[in-house]
């Protein structure tokens, strides 16, 4: 018995070994020299030790990523959803998606999550699990999605023989105080403390609208809206 282990040791099948050792042990309990040898096999070779609980999915994972800090990660399963665990414990930290995605990466600095599936590919907050942007769409099935190398834009291939890039943009604090007037203009009606929709008249978003372009301001948000009802209806992009 002893020659066959060693002969497993010395061909490099050592896993075949502690196997036959442990049953060997377990055939005879108090036998100290096969007690000594799988203490000395465990002890000279190196093992992958599982330091978290399993991170599962309820279907075949799609992808797995480190975060860039390294302290959580990034999956997807064929069950649809995007999830972010803690690196140390495997503990869930946030599901992103409602069972759509197939694909998911960290951006280069670990802020964002893109995540993608065959209709478009959408932008995740990491530290919230908010959605932060529209689809980005094209008119066919989308091939594949990746950040840029500086995390700045998503690069998107599709199916329609296509690339886009689309800008990753962080709207900065503090947040300008006209931004919710501005948007409940757009959507035509204002929600009250008890969520009840009351109607936003055109003259409303009309009076914002001359207020709002008419200024020389350089900051991040009123160059914003000088794109927004100015520039956008030439097709210039949308400032950084």
């Amino acid at each position: 018995m002893l020659n066959s282990l060693n002969d497993l040791v010395a061909t490099g099948r050592r896993a075949d070994a502690l196997a036959l050792f442990a049953r060997f042990l377990r055939e005879t309990p108090d036998n100290s020299i096969v007690a000594t040898r799988i203490l000395s096999a465990l002890s000279q070779r190196n093992f992958a030790l599982p330091v978290a609980r399993p991170m599962r999915h309820a279907g075949k994972l799609g992808s797995l990523q480190f975060s860039p800090a390294g302290d959580q990660v990034l999956t997807s399963g064929a069950d649809g959803l995007v999830k972010i665990w803690r690196a140390d414990t495997g503990a869930l930290q946030l599901t992103l998606t409602n069972g759509s995605a197939g694909f998911a990466r960290f951006s280069p600095d670990g802020r964002w999550v893109l995540t993608s599936d065959e209709a478009g590919a959408y932008l995740w907050d990491a530290r919230t699990g908010y959605s932060v942007s529209e689809a980005m769409l094209h008119s066919k099935q989308l091939d594949r999605a990746r950040f840029t190398p500086g995390g700045k834009q998503v690069l998107t291939t599709s199916l329609d023989l296509t690339a886009r890039y689309w800008d990753v943009n962080v709207a900065p604090s503090p947040v300008a105080p006209w931004l919710a007037d501005l948007a409940e203009a757009l959507a035509g009606r204002r929600l009250n403390a008890r969520r009840d929709a009351q109607p936003v008249s055109p003259q409303e978003l009309l009076a914002l609208k001359e207020r709002l372009s008419a200024g020389a301001e350089t900051d991040f948000y009123s160059r914003w809206t000088r794109w927004f009802f100015v520039d956008r209806l030439q097709e210039r992009t949308p400032p950084e």
